[in-house]
């Protein structure tokens, strides 16, 4: 629409004269950037708040917070373990963890970066987790990177699509 304007515009003589027609490729293609820095800047602060529901619901073994955040075909790419396809392999998972005696004791995420195209939203960070491993006489701490990939609705809610991370090492 707004190539089909600067056209009209040109042929009418509006824009005839070369800096004129620099502010206004600079104004139209200003716009769209300014739209797309809000709408990452509002992604980010709905995905950090999420993450920190995420955080608690991830302490307290939480699975029906957390399943509101996964889509039904999630595919889960775990540090050290097989993939895991479908929201309810994942729940299964977490909750085999809570069953043998795992303890997330601390969790922090940062997220460093996001990219926006159409319906999905690719999230970068780091994170830190403290946990209490069963059989091991000290607390772990696990220190990595984390790549989520959320479905953004029409209506604005998010749900993750794929989730991978990995640690750089563990920390004793």
């Amino acid at each position: 629409m707004a190539a089909k304007h600067l056209s009209r515009c040109f042929r009418q003589g509006i824009l005839r004269t070369p800096l004129l027609t620099l502010v206004a490729l600079v104004v139209l293609w200003s716009v769209p950037m300014a739209a797309e820095s809000d709408t990452l800047d509002s992604l980010r602060v709905k995905i950090d708040s999420i993450n920190a529901i995420l955080d608690q619901a991830s302490r307290d073994f939480d699975f029906e917070t957390m399943s509101q955040y996964y889509e039904d075909d999630v595919i889960v790419l775990p540090n050290g373990e097989p993939m895991l396809r479908g929201k309810q392999a994942f729940l299964e998972n977490e909750k085999a963890a809570e069953e043998v005696g795992y303890k997330i004791l601390n969790i922090e995420t940062e997220l460093v970066d996001l990219f926006h195209c159409d319906n999905f939203v690719h999230e970068v960070g780091t994170y830190a987790v403290t946990l209490k491993v069963p059989g091991v006489p000290f607390d772990i701490t696990d220190v990595g990177k984390y790549l989520v990939i959320w479905r953004i609705y029409p209506d604005g809610a998010l749900k993750i699509k794929l989730e991978t991370w990995n640690n750089d090492h563990i920390e004793r």
